[in-house]
């Protein structure tokens, strides 16, 4: 079976443009800080690949 996976990078530093998420619930998500997601650098794998 061919699966696709979306990778975002998460950091624990300011949020740089406008395009950076900053995540609410990072502390329920099991993260150790503060967080933001970089929407702008997400990539993608194709299950073919």
């Amino acid at each position: 079976m061919d699966v696709d996976v979306s990778i975002a990078p998460i950091t624990s530093k300011s949020p740089r443009s406008d395009f950076d998420v900053v995540l609410e619930y990072w502390g329920e998500a099991g993260l150790f800080k503060p967080s933001v997601v970089r929407t702008s650098k997400i990539i993608s794998i194709h299950g073919s690949e």
